[in-house]
């Protein structure tokens, strides 16, 4: 870290001002000083003025110094990234102390606190400056919430500052008007609460969003995004400098007023080149679609554009730099952020607008051919593991084929389908109103008539139907189980590109592209082009068993034959 004297001196002049005050009125001061006041602004507690010059003179400088080394120290490295928005609040945090210690100066030399509410008001303006900049701060240890549920995922950490932001903002400003209009009591009353409520409430909202999350995994989908294992060995992850292009840039989807922040890169020289729009799996990602420490979408994108074609990715709404909320958004959602990533491209010199593609991977498979359907501007779509299948069978064959690689029984694996069956039906034919309530009775009466079924899976009869009812009852999970792809797919006029993985335990090559193949030998004129390849999983590694432990063990983040097969595919067409 290099140190800016220009850029650090306004806070090191903030920092020693309550120094500089206590030496202005040392002499004046006995050597016994109130250091304690209660309610009422009267001293209850005597001490040394040594003590004083510990508190307020060495404190703020020991708070300047690690908060001037904190980017160095950080692990995740992320307090570094905030660039000037960390300088920002470094300055209010130190202009804060600054006032408070020498506010606290002030009343030892006037033996009185002359009115308790002045440091309310203090602390109400700090809350308010701090609040506006909570949604800046990225996942660190020093700064923000930082709680172990916020800190585990990033939209976490992002949904929580959002929401801690607004909360210090309305508090602080409260808390400076019940200063103003009510009595020392009463104001401290009111500071008490409102300290306690703009604290616990974001603490509790982490961990319930943390919950909420967890409780994903039941479905065994295709992202694991959650996990990550950046130490591991990555060799594949792109290296500067870059011989192409590379932009960060913004759209927006103007429909659900979000903004979508992402990078675009396109080859150095030459212009009117193809390019593919990257669509994530499901689960929240980031644009690389980074799992396990993978970033599948980077190398994908760096391959691409090295062999001429263009790649946008992007950040999923409510991910990263990017706004919206992504726990209420449905494949239908996702699916107009792809639409405003075209709106976006056909704004750009660079590119032929005749050969806008589209690449997605997983539940990003089944988005591409979506948009293709409706949009006839779209000129090709890759669907790597796409989903052809309905949701509700995918999710039957999936659960099947993970407890099979398992090693479970066939009576375990029996009742497992046995259960998941009768809640396709209840979500098939239950109004969204009255869902919840029939889960419930399902799972209830289910538990009754297979007592050991509960506790098979090691859990309480409670806290299993709570997360069968969650789960199943988002809008994100039953949009994706009524869904068949396959009316879709019928419509599509575009090239498609479907590529599959054997070893593929999440969704199967055999059964997705039999969908491909039995649609292409009703209507010839579709240009389908399948490929399935025998030992890649459903992230395009070379593995040995396609189970999802298996992923962040393999170093190979794609397989080098899946990268030239859709780079000549594109460039073909």
């Amino acid at each position: 870290m290099k140190f800016n004297l220009k850029k650090e001196l306004p806070l090191i002049l903030i920092t020693i001002i309550p120094a500089i005050f206590l030496w202005y009125v040392w002499k004046e001061l006995p050597m016994e000083v109130p250091l304690h006041w209660n309610i009422q602004g009267e001293v209850d507690r005597y001490g040394s003025k040594n003590e004083l010059l510990w508190l307020t003179t060495l404190l703020p400088i020991f708070m300047y110094l690690l908060f001037l080394f904190v980017p160095l120290i950080d692990p995740k490295k992320k307090i570094a990234m905030m660039g000037g928005k960390f300088y920002t609040i470094r300055f209010f945090l130190t202009l804060f102390l600054s006032v408070l210690f020498t506010f606290i100066i002030y009343s030892v030399k006037e033996q009185t606190l002359t009115n308790p509410n002045y440091l309310f008001m203090i602390i109400g303006i700090f809350y308010v400056v701090l609040g506006n900049y909570f949604k800046t701060i990225k996942p660190n240890y020093f700064i923000g919430i930082r709680t172990p549920w916020a800190l585990e995922n990033e939209t976490i950490w992002k949904n929580t500052h959002r929401l801690a932001g607004k909360l210090w903002v309305l508090g602080g400003l409260l808390i400076i008007i019940s200063c103003f209009v009510f009595n020392q009591e009463t104001a401290l009353a009111i500071f008490l609460i409102i300290t306690a409520i703009i604290t616990l409430i974001p603490v509790s909202h982490s961990y319930f969003q943390f919950k909420k999350l967890a409780s994903a995994v039941i479905l065994l989908m295709v992202s694991t995004s959650f996990f990550a294992q950046e130490s591991l060995k990555r060799p594949q992850t792109p290296q500067a400098p870059f011989e192409y292009n590379v932009e960060e840039v913004s759209f927006q989807n103007t429909q659900d007023s979000i903004t979508l922040a992402g990078t675009f890169t396109y080859p150095m020289t030459g212009r009117n080149f193809p390019v593919a729009i990257l669509i994530s799996g499901s689960g929240p990602q980031n644009r690389n679609s980074e799992i396990f420490g993978h970033k599948s979408f980077w190398v994908l994108a760096d391959y691409l554009t090295n062999q001429g074609i263009a790649v946008l990715r992007y950040d999923d709404r409510g991910v990263g730099e990017s706004t919206g909320n992504f726990s209420k958004a449905t494949s239908v959602d996702f699916a107009e952020d792809v639409v405003a990533a075209i709106a976006y491209l056909k704004s750009r010199k660079e590119i032929n607008l005749n050969k806008i593609g589209l690449i997605g991977h997983s539940e990003g498979g089944t988005i591409a051919p979506m948009v293709a359907a409706e949009d006839k501007n779209v000129a090709f779509v890759v669907s790597m593991a796409g989903v052809m299948l309905p949701g509700s069978e995918l999710l039957l064959l999936q659960k099947e084929l993970q407890l099979r690689s398992m090693g479970s029984s066939e009576d375990y694996i029996s009742k497992e389908i046995e259960f998941d069956k009768g809640i396709m039906k209840l979500i098939s034919t239950s109004a969204s109103d009255s869902l919840k309530r029939n889960l419930e009775k399902y799972t209830s009466e289910y538990f009754e008539k297979n007592p050991k079924f509960v506790s098979d899976h090691g859990m309480t009869e409670t806290y299993y139907k709570t997360l069968i009812v969650e789960s199943y009852s988002s809008p994100w999970l039953i949009n994706f189980l009524k869904y068949d792809p396959k009316n879709t797919l019928e419509r599509l006029e575009c090239p498609l590109f479907a590529l599959n993985g054997e070893r593929d335990l999440q969704v199967p090559a055999k059964e997705n592209l039999e969908v491909l193949e039995h649609i292409s030998n009703i209507d010839s004129s579709k240009k389908f082009t399948l490929k399935s390849y025998p030992d890649l999983n459903h992230l395009f590694q070379e593995c040995k068993t396609g189970t999802l432990m298996e992923y962040g063990q393999i170093e190979q983040t794609l397989s080098p034959q899946v990268l030239q097969d859709i780079a000549e595919w594109i460039n073909n067409l």
